[in-house]
C-alpha cells in the first residue's frame, strides 16, 4: 500500500499533523475522528506523522527528525500501531541498525500485511554522501 498524506484508502483517513496522527472516518460527508496516537517518547521536530500508511488493522508512522540513541540527531524513527477495537495502540519504535546523524529514517514508510519498509534518504554507506536506503521489516 502506498503512503497515507491526507488521502482516503478505504474506511479511514490519515490527517497530517506534525505531533499527532489523527484517524477519522470517511465514512459520510461528515468527519469524525476515531482516534489520535502518539509517539510514546515524542519530543519537538520529530515530524512525527508526515508520513503514514495503513493495512488492516496495522499503521506505520514515520517521525524522521527522531533524534534516538544511539543513531543521533535526525537520525529518525517509525512506530508501529494496532488497532485493537477503538484503540490504536503503540506497538513498536523502529529505528535503523546502523543509524546515523541525519539519515532520516522513516522519511517514507509502507506496509503490506506484517511487512513493513521504511525510507532513510540521508543514510550514507560505502563511502556515499546520502546514498540512502531503504529497510525491511
Amino acid at each position: 500500500m502506498k503512503n497515507q498524506n491526507a488521502k482516503s484508502r478505504g474506511l479511514l483517513t490519515f490527517t497530517n499533523v506534525v505531533a499527532s496522527l489523527l484517524v477519522v472516518s470517511s465514512l459520510s460527508a461528515q468527519q469524525t475522528e476515531l482516534a489520535k496516537v502518539l509517539a510514546s517518547d515524542g519530543a519537538a521536530d520529530d515530524r512525527f506523522g508526515q508520513m503514514v500508511a495503513i493495512s488492516g488493522d496495522t499503521a506505520i508512522v514515520g517521525a524522521h527528525f527522531d533524534d534516538n540513541l544511539p543513531g543521533g540527531a535526525d537520525s529518525g524513527a517509525a512506530y508501529i500501531y494496532v488497532r485493537s477495537g477503538g484503540t490504536w495502540i503503540e506497538q513498536a519504535k523502529l529505528v535503523a541498525s546502523d543509524a546515523t546523524t541525519g539519515d532520516q529514517f522513516g522519511i517514507s514508510v509502507s506496509i503490506d500485511g506484517d511487512t513493513v519498509i521504511v525510507g532513510a534518504y540521508g543514510e550514507d554507506f560505502a563511502g556515499g554522501f546520502e546514498q540512502g536506503a531503504a529497510y525491511v521489516f
